[in-house]
């Protein structure tokens, strides 16, 4: 083409050809060198490009990166994760082994549990069963203190109107009489069968809470002095059934 370019522009010289139509070849001419020098560069480039790929290299545009190297990154992350998923499961087993430890101690302590009374004495009465859970204040065995009874007698509260507190009283085992006590008037409560009896007085007979009686009854508490000795074998003799006789009081006489 630029031979073609430079005849035609002899011919024009020389009044063979047109100067226009050489005008026109001469501009192909340049055109078309400039076509090859611009695909000669890209072949030249694409030369570099091949080599630079084949050494592990980019030239040009946006950093790429070959496979191994995307899989080396990929698993670099992925190791990452998994360290982190190891020390989060590192701490939640710590976590679970102190409850298993506190958890072994407490079954350790239900299954084996010494139970210290506050004060000598006997049980009366068992309020848990075996095995069963026990919530926290919940009565466990019911203890009877053998240095702390008393003589409870239910007697006509028009003869009640006649004791007072402090007077004498004298106490015989039912059945008995070789069995004796001494003991005063601590308390006297009126109105026993009327209202219900509290926890910590002593229930009075059947036919007195059901109302069967003609009369009216008041509860006198006794404080008795019981012997330094006491048996255990019969539960201090809690529960029995004695009879009572009222010392004679000078201010007001029974």
């Amino acid at each position: 083409m630029q031979r073609d370019a430079q005849r035609f522009a002899n011919l024009a010289s020389s009044g063979a050809e047109t100067v226009s139509r050489a005008e026109n070849k001469i501009a192909e001419a340049q055109q078309a060198e400039a076509v090859v020098k611009e695909a000669q560069s890209k072949i030249k480039l694409a030369k570099l490009n091949l080599e630079a790929t084949k050494a592990g290299l980019q030239l040009e545009g946006t950093r790429t990166l070959s496979y191994p190297e995307t899989r080396v990154l990929e698993l670099d992350v992925e190791l990452t994760d998994l360290k982190q998923q190891e020390r989060n499961l590192s701490k939640e087993i710590q976590s679970i082994q102190s409850q298993l430890s506190i958890t072994s101690k407490e079954l350790l302590l239900q299954q084996n549990v010494l139970v210290i009374a506050p004060t000598t004495g006997v049980i009366w009465s068992i309020d848990s069963k075996s095995q069963e859970i026990v919530e926290a204040n919940k009565s466990i065995i019911q203890l009877l203190n053998c240095q702390n009874l008393w003589v409870e007698a239910f007697i006509n509260e028009t003869d009640a109107s006649k004791l007072v507190v402090g007077q004498e009283a004298q106490i015989n085992l039912n059945n008995s009489s070789h069995v004796q006590w001494k003991g005063r008037v601590e308390t006297i409560r009126a109105g026993t069968g009327r209202f219900e009896v509290g926890q910590y007085v002593v229930e009075p007979p059947p036919e007195i809470t059901r109302r069967q009686l003609p009369v009216r009854v008041a509860a006198v508490r006794i404080k008795v002095d019981w012997p330094k000795t006491s048996r255990f074998d019969d539960f201090c003799l809690a529960g029995r059934s004695v009879n009572v006789r009222f010392i004679e009081s000078k201010s007001s006489p029974f």
